[in-house]
């Protein structure tokens, strides 16, 4: 019974992942072709050129065009939060690693060398999405201003 399960659960685990790897590919692919399809409709309902040039100083072209300029700024959010999120989960990973070597029934240098590699990998993310914070705010592709830029507040005064 232990043979089995010693075989089972590796497998299980290697299929499931690459299940998800699959669906999330999938996902994207289908959501490519989908915005290349309704791109493909678009430009095939313009005549010439001129008119969809027309169309694209439009308003209605500005606001299409609109959701395309938006995308980078989104996809760098994005990125940062993914940032966050994965320092935040291997950084306490790393640190419950080093909190079993504190009793010393279950130390173990494979936990002490875990604990380590996991909490620097952990620092290592927080320090990297801090960084792209920073140039994200200098490219524009994040709101904000930087510390030149913030209009002074009188504090002293009372409105």
């Amino acid at each position: 019974m232990g043979e089995a399960i010693a075989i089972l659960v590796p497998t299980g685990f290697f299929l499931m992942i690459a299940f998800i790897v699959f669906t999330v590919s999938r996902t994207k692919a289908r959501t490519a072709q989908m915005q290349a399809e309704v791109q493909a409709r678009l430009i095939d309902r313009f005549a010439s050129s001129t008119e969809f040039v027309d169309f694209l100083h439009s308003p209605e072209g500005k606001a299409l065009l609109g959701g395309v300029d938006t995308l980078p700024k989104l996809r760098t959010s994005d990125n940062i939060l993914r940032g966050i999120r994965t320092g935040i989960i291997t950084t306490f990973l790393g640190l419950g690693f080093l909190a079993l070597c504190l009793s010393n029934d279950v130390r173990n240098d494979g936990f002490l060398i875990a604990g380590c590699v996991l909490t620097a990998i952990g620092i290592g993310n927080f320090i990297s999405t801090f960084v792209s914070v920073r140039l994200s705010r200098q490219w524009g592709l994040m709101p904000g201003m930087s510390h030149a830029e913030e209009p002074r507040r009188d504090v002293t005064s009372s409105n």
